[in-house]
């Protein structure tokens, strides 16, 4: 079977596309009590109306197919291109784009609210994924190490730890939630103002599977998978995502917002210094 039929067939099955569906109901339940199927309720009137190719509506759609592909990049237990899973480099492209073609009608919105809440929005979600995928890159550089200590005295697991903890500050504002949530006193949609309610149907349904994408994808890099049997890992898997948005849901309700400047600082200073310091720690152990 050629790669690309390998790949394509991830895309839409697992770790894709289907697979993003059924974390989406589960990170929709666990987090607001219900699934996105819920959310997305008020469009079904319109899925058969020329509306439905409105430009908005393609780009949220874009963005869970773009989320797909990330996942379909990643070496998951199971993966039908496994064990030459190496395209990884490539998903930080593919959900970069996921979270940011969305914004695009709100950045391009002559109203000038809109587009200050997308500019908002844009600046605090790429510098939380960049946090976090600079976590990810060392949890995957060292997928199959989890060694507490090598011969050479190097501690892969010290360096999963350090990853693990620059995870964990940089995800909420990878995905914009908790005191890095949108603003919403001027705009009280966000980036989705304005919309009619079928609009702001699928960008809050498309939203749900983004965020529930990126949490998978984390829990991918950051989990000892590479080490595990893989009925074994895609259990892990299971429990650590129903567990970390169960913690997300405590954390939402209880954090203050932030303004965007303390929001940015806040992101910086919690989750580069451990990041930073598992890159270079390495770097200096020759381990790339």
């Amino acid at each position: 079977m050629s790669m690309l039929l390998q790949y394509s067939i991830a895309l839409v099955l697992y770790p894709g596309l289907l697979l993003v569906l059924a974390l989406g109901a589960l990170y929709a339940t666990l987090l607001h009590g219900q699934g996105w199927v819920q959310q997305l309720a008020p469009l079904r009137p319109r899925l058969l109306q020329p509306a439905w190719w409105r430009a908005e509506y393609l780009l949220y759609a874009a963005s869970v197919v773009l989320a797909a592909l990330g996942l379909a990049l990643l070496p998951w237990p199971w993966h039908p291109a496994a064990p030459d899973v190496v395209a990884w480099v490539w998903a930080w492209a593919a959900f970069e784009a996921a979270f940011l073609v969305p914004l695009l009608p709100a950045l391009a919105s002559t109203y000038a609210p809109l587009a200050r809440a997308a500019i908002r929005a844009a600046q605090i979600g790429v510098l939380g994924r960049a946090l976090l995928w600079l976590a990810l890159l060392v949890g995957l550089l060292l997928y199959t190490n989890w060694q507490p200590v090598t011969a050479n005295a190097f501690s892969p697991l010290a360096v999963h730890m350090l990853a693990l903890i620059a995870a964990l500050f940089a995800f909420p504002a990878a995905i914009g939630a908790g005191a890095f949530a949108a603003e919403t006193s001027i705009t009280p949609g966000s980036v989705a103002h304005g919309l009619d309610r079928y609009a702001t149907a699928l960008a809050q349904g498309s939203a749900t599977l983004r965020h529930a994408a990126l949490l998978a994808a984390t829990l991918t890099a950051v989990l000892p998978l590479g080490v595990l049997p893989a009925a074994v890992g895609v259990a892990l898997l299971i429990l650590s995502f129903g567990g970390a948005v169960w913690v997300l849901r405590w954390w939402q309700v209880r954090a203050i917002r932030l303004t965007l400047p303390a929001a940015l600082q806040t992101c910086w200073w919690r989750a580069l210094p451990p990041g930073a310091a598992a890159l270079l720690y390495l770097a200096l152990s020759g381990q790339f």
